[in-house]
């Protein structure tokens, strides 16, 4: 007797599955009926794009992100930023270099604010449109693909939010879209804090994640442009490790600046309970 057939009934937005894999899937795992639901969502979305290379999209809690045409992919840097910000009472907030959408995406799920994404990036520009529209919260986000140098819309923004180029060297790294996306010298970070100066509101809060190195720098450049350091995360990515990364905010006022600490995972690779607490809401 042949082994069952499970098939896949393939529509344009891959939502018809057939009775029969449904079944396998569940009899053949322990998982339950949500996880499950997203694995089945999975495949459905790598079935309905064979087309391109095999490029799993990542799932959160209440979105997706593809970032299959994004130079810069779903990271850790990303996910801390977009936790972290404190964005209470923000009406409008504006994501600069937006890649996938996923800051912004982050945003729209903890807040009711409107969300605008800038992508220079044709391509990563798409894709987060699609992840946008794909959302919950797709009338609330609007992806606009333009050179934040030259981006003049009429409105205003309370929070302003960039996980920035982290490179300074002089030679370009030789992909051309990693380049663009992660090198200083098409965006310096005076060019990038006198755009964010005109773009915010006069309460405008600026949140960002930056190098180590780089931060007493920046706070110094953004001091110029009357945004003053006032709160600020180191993140060790380990117990015991140096601090790589660190996530910033800024506001109009000079206030008393609040510092503490953030480790990722322990000894043994497990992630933090305070990585956990803040992730909480995004992470399966």
């Amino acid at each position: 007797m042949p082994p069952p057939r499970y098939t896949i009934e393939k529509s344009y937005d891959g939502s018809h599955l057939t009775d029969d894999f449904r079944r396998f899937f569940m009899s053949t795992s322990e998982l339950s009926a949500h996880s499950t639901n997203i694995c089945l969502r999975l495949i459905i979305f790598v079935v309905c794009n064979k087309h391109q290379s095999l490029h799993m999209p990542f799932q959160f809690q209440q979105f997706f992100i593809d970032d299959t045409h994004c130079a810069h992919k779903v990271g850790t840097d990303g996910v801390l930023l977009g936790a972290w910000t404190d964005i209470q009472g923000a009406t409008n907030v504006l994501d600069i270099g937006c890649g996938s959408g996923l800051v912004g995406l982050i945003v729209a799920q903890r807040s009711p604010a409107r969300v605008t994404g800038v992508e220079i990036d044709e391509a990563a520009a798409n894709d987060a449109t699609l992840n946008a529209a794909r959302s919950p919260w797709n009338e609330r986000i609007r992806i606009v693909c333009a050179d934040i140098r030259t981006y003049e819309p009429e409105e205003r923004f309370d929070a302003i939010l960039s996980n920035p180029p982290f490179f300074n060297e002089t030679l370009l790294p030789p992909d051309d879209g990693r380049a663009l996306a992660r090198h200083t010298a098409l965006l310096p970070f005076d060019t990038l804090l006198h755009k964010i100066d005109r773009l915010g509101t006069d309460d405008c809060r600026l949140s960002m994640v930056l190098p180590y190195h780089i931060e007493p720098e920046f706070t110094r450049l953004a001091v110029a442009h009357t945004f003053f350091l006032t709160r600020k995360t180191l993140v060790h990515t380990k117990q015991g490790k140096p601090c790589k990364r660190v996530l910033v905010s800024y506001s109009r006022e000079p206030l008393a600046c609040q510092q503490d600490t953030l480790t990722l995972t322990d000894e043994s690779g497990a992630r933090t309970s305070a990585y956990q607490q803040l992730t909480s809401h995004l992470y399966l």
